[in-house]
């Protein structure tokens, strides 16, 4: 893997794959406005249910890679909390991850921030998301 772009294509990823140390993400979900009624946040794990774009795993943004101890629930997993899901996704220093989602990036680039945060800089987000793959 020679790319630290930020962006991957879809024609990169679908002649990539197959690639040993490639980990896609599959992070779709949305936010309700605030003057809607509670609850606000919702992931969406049936969609990935549904489909998928081959090899992905799924990560619910609502709560995994939160702090449900934080005030709003919405601030960064702990480092260890993080630590353990990256390694349940398989997820390791040599793996190149590919977030993508249904919300115009907005997930997928808070799941290559973490990442970025907790020092995984080989990660990026599907240019067009869910939607470009489909197309």
């Amino acid at each position: 893997m020679t790319t630290l772009s930020a962006l991957v294509t879809t024609e990169w990823l679908h002649n990539h794959l197959d690639d040993a140390n490639i980990r896609v993400i599959d992070i779709r979900g949305h936010v309700l406005p605030a003057s809607q009624p509670p609850p606000h946040y919702f992931a969406h794990a049936d969609d990935y249910a549904e489909s998928h774009i081959p090899g992905a795993v799924f990560v619910d943004w609502t709560t995994d890679i939160t702090n449900p101890d934080s005030p709003n629930g919405t601030q960064i997993a702990t480092p260890d909390a993080y630590a353990a899901l990256m390694g349940r996704l398989g997820v390791d220093a040599d793996t190149f991850v590919v977030a993508y989602d249904d919300a115009n990036g907005m997930f997928a680039a808070r799941l290559w921030w973490t990442l970025q945060y907790y020092g995984h800089e080989r990660t990026a987000v599907l240019d067009g998301g869910w939607a470009k793959w489909l197309a």
